[in-house]
């Protein structure tokens, strides 16, 4: 009895495990999606992008988040009716020159390359790069371009069928003028020189001085971008104060009235062009007070912003107010440059989910105002101090996916094929759109400047083997200080941080020789000592001092009894 009651209960088990089986198949067949080896689609604000080729489906906007209503994807009409509006519409694309411009033969590559991605033209923000002379040859960088470089690049422009439209900052951003001794007085606050007194007489003359020397040089130009934004600080000089408080004129008027002067002299003098500008400083100033200063009669808004909801972003009332105060307006998107002020890596993904939210912008807006164009903005520096972001040549895939973006209303199977092709990528060894922390292969492309893009990717796998020294789980109990200055951790542990942290290093001493090789090809040698040290040398070191530490520590084979806190090698 006591055998046929086990063989009872073992059968009984078997069938509850069989059953259990079962379950789980149908459940997987019935519930679980297929996974292929690529899918170009995208969950918005995943940040996960498909690699560059696309060998499956078509439309990498594609919407595979049924429950995310905020980034819902454009529908089939929406983009057949854009296309004909952005067949109308500029894509400009901007030379951040504030750091690491590049050399003259690095444009003479990219201006073809520009043209053939889609490119319509550049928006070029000279800054210290600009070869001022007389008086004001002190706010130009001893290595600037001089005057006929800057021909050169308006000659290969025109060769390639670019629009050029220059920037030269006139109120905000001002530190390569205000920075030194000589123009210091005519700073908004005199312990920050980002902004320019707007009430001194002086501070005018300076800016008409430079826009007359940028007009000299650029004699051809339709339009002149003053740039204009994020004037914080205005309001906090001493002028500003005593008319705030003696005639209560507000911030935004006393904005208001130093962009009409600016504007008003562009127009006086040179009537045959256009003046642009940022819009951030009009969005929440008052509409008759921007209507009583008539600036917006007089100059084009460039509104902008580069988050990856900039379609959620922007109120309804904005795009009202916009289309009661300007008869054309222009779109700010970013390629690169936006995501961190000393960032190295492009994230595809971010940028282009940026500049479909400008599309969803622009299918509400065509029928109720004009849209010029889309400056698509390329941040060297978020200001003359900050160190580099993302150089030009890591961006060009970048650039590539976000142009063809504007061209196409999105990205098709076709498109990226022809991307592809552009930039002449190797199949076996694709661009990755999204920027995970594995260690991925190098992309390998043919493009100018292509094996610097090669080489930041060596950093961002050395940068991979580098984190597991912060990793939770993996190395801190055993890596803190207090362990390290005793001589006491698990060998297999301290074996572990060898193995990964000598990965790093091999990646990044192979990016060290790349770099120091490619770099002085495109860029001056302030752009390449820069760039080594605030990306190299750092990582190169700390690798370096750990494997130091794992080999001494691996030469240990007995380690003291406890209390151990007295124990200080």
């Amino acid at each position: 009895m006591e055998q046929m009651a086990r063989k009872t209960k073992s059968s009984t088990i078997f069938t509850y495990i069989l059953i259990a089986i079962v379950v789980y198949i149908l459940y997987t067949i019935l519930f679980s999606k297929p996974r292929a080896s690529f899918t170009p689609e995208f969950v918005p604000g995943s940040g996960k992008m498909p690699y560059l080729p696309a060998d499956e489906t078509s439309n990498i906007e594609k919407k595979t988040d049924e429950s995310s209503s905020k980034h819902e994807s454009l529908t089939d009409e929406q983009r057949s009716q854009l296309r004909d509006v952005l067949q109308q519409m500029e894509r400009m694309v901007h030379l951040d020159l504030k750091g690491a411009a590049p050399k003259i033969s690095y444009l003479r590559e990219l201006f073809p390359l520009f043209k053939r991605m889609g490119a319509t033209g550049l928006l070029i923000e000279w800054e210290d790069m600009f070869p001022y002379y007389g008086e004001l040859e002190i706010i130009s960088a001893k290595d600037c371009y001089s005057k006929e470089d800057v021909a050169t690049m308006l000659s290969l422009a025109k060769e390639n069928d670019l629009k050029v439209i220059p920037l030269v900052q006139t109120f905000g951003h001002m530190e390569f003028v205000l920075k030194g001794p000589k123009f210091k007085h005519l700073r908004e606050n005199l312990m920050n020189p980002s902004v320019i007194n707007p009430h001194l007489p002086e501070s005018l003359e300076l800016v008409q001085k430079m826009i007359d020397q940028q007009v000299e040089l650029q004699p051809d130009v339709e339009f002149l971008h003053i740039g204009a934004d994020e004037v914080w600080v205005l309001g906090e000089g001493k002028e500003s104060q005593e008319k705030m408080e003696t005639y209560g004129i507000s911030k935004d008027v006393m904005f208001l009235n130093h962009v009409r002067e600016v504007a008003g002299f562009i127009k006086n003098t040179y009537p045959n062009i256009g003046v642009m500008m940022w819009d951030d400083m009009f969005r929440n100033a008052n509409v008759k007070d921007i209507e009583r200063s008539k600036v917006n009669r007089i100059v084009t808004p460039v509104v902008w912003k580069y988050v990856v909801d900039v379609d959620t972003f922007f109120k309804p009332d904005l795009w009202m107010k916009y289309s009661r105060l300007f008869r054309t307006i222009w779109f700010g998107s970013a390629f690169k440059g936006a995501t961190g002020s000393d960032q190295y890596i492009t994230d595809i993904s971010y940028h282009y989910e940026n500049h479909i939210g400008w599309l969803k912008i622009l299918s509400k807006l065509s029928s109720t105002v004009h849209v010029g164009g889309t400056m698509i903005t390329g941040w060297q520096r978020y200001d003359h101090f900050a160190v580099l972001a993302e150089l030009l040549p890591v961006s060009i895939p970048s650039l590539a996916v976000c142009l063809s973006t504007m061209r196409k209303a999105g990205v098709s199977k076709s498109e990226l094929e022809h991307i592809n092709e552009l930039l002449g990528c190797r199949p076996d060894a694709p661009i990755q759109w999204s920027l995970d922390t594995r260690d991925r292969p190098e992309p390998k492309c043919s493009f100018p400047g292509h094996k610097v893009f090669e080489g930041v990717y060596m950093v961002k796998n050395a940068q991979y083997y580098a984190s597991f020294l912060n990793s939770k789980g993996s190395l801190l109990a055993w890596h803190k200080e207090y362990n390290l200055k005793r001589d006491f951790s698990h060998s297999s542990r301290i074996k572990f941080l060898l193995e990964k942290t000598s990965k790093g290093y091999t990646y990044v001493t192979k990016a060290e020789a790349i770099m120091n090789s490619e770099l002085p090809k495109y860029f001056s040698e302030e752009t390449h000592v820069e760039w080594m040290e605030t990306n190299i040398k750092p990582l190169k070191d700390l690798l370096q001092s750990k494997i130091a530490e794992a080999e001494r520590l691996l030469k240990l084979d007995t380690w003291p009894r406890r209390p151990i806190h007295n124990i200080i090698n």
